[in-house]
């Protein structure tokens, strides 16, 4: 999901209702209470889109007096204008050498592009924490760290964005590792300026921007997923030693499992870095086909690759079929393998032995916010009921069982604090793990929440993935 075009997409239906209530202020006595709804809401969705002076207006729109609420409410207007009417896209450019940064805003930018420059990892973590771009030109030799770990990061978070790694290196080795944990090009310093500047109109070109983050993995997979059957598996390597399971020293042997395994695995199984720590593989056959060939290069591996300081290294893996968004079929196969590891590791599972979906319910009255949890949940393979306001939550919950739940506090009826205090008081909820997730951060009612029973307490605007991060926590629980 592109979180800031979807934004853009469907506000449109919020910005009608706030003029409408603008227009209404004065004549309408219930319009005032209206406005301090509608702005509300967007005071919690925008920053969490990508859009924080969204959520800044907005707060200030909410929390205005009655004469200078239609003031606010105009500046909020206009900026939702904007955005809704700008074409720019957003480039970041991630080198610690001024003069390129310089020349690639020069070159790149333009009436339709945006160039941003950021010079270590802290700076372009910082951007990215505002907002997403479409497309990310990353040196891989910085001043704070390595380059790879924000290539991780980002295609974890965000792998909608284009990432290509413009590097002083030309190893195959580094270059291998790089496509496959997702850059859609690898660029050789020196490079040519005409060239670059056309892959990266070719990159914002291209059709399916969702999937481009994984390049050829993608592209590749996109062709067998064309003629079906097709599976699908992540495996996650491990270390088997004296003191039991250590999975903290798995991604130094990654890339030599990965070499292994090449070697090991019949020729139509492709199979390539997806992040760190984590391999995929994928093949036109079924998924008892892809299970049983897996299993069959375990032990291979197992008994072939050499030990580390008297550790056996080996691999858990998940296999599910093969859906037309290999995002989605990767994360299945990756909760399937999950399973395997933490029940002792050192085996392959269908994504079907023994899995059920964990269910979520989501207690949510702004329809964007709403939008945005339910995708990044269920592309987590999470079940998620959603309900808009707190009664209907308080029956939902009476009527199922959910192991987690997730509050706004300021909705119609019942708010997120009498829902919670509710399910506390029935014995199926008492230790159930329930978040609250709002726009309402005072330490009163912080402390309110923690006092009632809740186990986290996320403001909005949020992060998505750091939201996916807190409740894999308690999923994994």
């Amino acid at each position: 999901m592109d979180l800031q075009a979807f934004f853009k997409d469907a506000i449109g239906l919020q910005r009608k209702e706030i003029a409408t209530a603008l227009e209404q202020l004065g004549q309408d006595p219930t319009a005032e209470a209206e406005l301090r709804r509608l702005t509300h809401s967007l005071k919690g969705s925008g920053g969490t889109y990508g859009y924080p002076e969204v959520s800044r207006l907005a707060a200030v729109a909410e929390s205005a007096s009655l004469e200078n609420l239609p003031a606010a409410t105009l500046a909020l207007l206009t900026l939702l204008d904007d955005l809704t009417s700008s074409p720019a896209v957003s480039i970041l450019v991630v080198d610690d050498d001024p003069l390129i940064g310089r020349l690639l805003e020069s070159r790149l930018g333009g009436t339709d592009r945006v160039v941003h420059l950021a010079t270590d990892l802290a700076g372009a973590r910082a951007h990215l924490a505002e907002r997403a771009p479409a497309v990310v030109l990353l040196d891989l030799f910085l001043p704070d760290g390595d380059g790879r770990e924000l290539l991780e990061e980002i295609g974890r978070a965000t792998p909608e964005v284009a990432v290509v790694v413009t590097t002083g290196s030309d190893a195959a080795d580094l270059r291998n590792a790089c496509l496959a944990m997702g850059a859609v090009a690898y660029v050789h310093k020196p490079f040519h300026l005409e060239d670059l500047e056309r892959l990266v109109t070719d990159i914002l070109a291209r059709a399916g921007a969702e999937a481009v983050g994984r390049g050829p993995i993608t592209e590749v997979y996109r062709e067998l997923a064309a003629s079906p059957p097709v599976a699908v598996a992540a495996l996650l390597a491990e270390l088997h030693g004296p003191g039991g399971l250590d999975l903290r020293s798995a991604p130094e042997i990654v890339d030599d499992m990965m070499n292994a395994l090449d070697g090991f695995l019949p020729a139509e199984i492709a199979i390539g870095r997806w992040s760190q720590d984590e391999l995929i593989a994928f093949a036109p056959m079924t998924t008892e086909q892809l299970q049983e060939a897996l299993d069959r290069a375990r032990l291979k591996v197992r008994n072939g690759m050499p030990s580390r300081d008297g550790a056996i290294a080996s691999f858990s893996a998940g296999v599910t079929p093969g859906g037309t968004d290999l995002n989605d079929s990767f994360a299945s196969a990756h909760q399937a393998a999950a399973t395997a590891t933490r029940a002792g590791g050192d085996r392959v599972l269908g994504a079907r032995q023994g899995m059920r979906p964990v269910r979520v319910l989501l207690a949510e009255d702004d329809p964007l916010t709403a939008a945005l949890i339910v995708h990044r949940l269920e592309r987590e393979q999470l079940d998620v009921t959603h309900c808009v306001d707190g009664s209907s939550a308080i029956d939902v919950a009476s009527a199922e069982t959910f192991e987690l739940v997730i509050l706004d506090i300021q909705m119609p009826g019942v708010d997120g604090f009498g829902v919670l205090e509710t399910l506390r008081s029935r014995h199926e909820y008492a230790h159930t793990p329930i978040v609250i997730l709002t726009a309402v951060g005072s330490e009163r009612d912080v402390v309110r929440g923690f006092d009632l029973g809740c186990d986290d307490y996320i403001l909005k605007p949020f992060s998505p993935a750091e939201l996916t991060a807190r409740v894999r926590r308690f999923t994994r629980q």
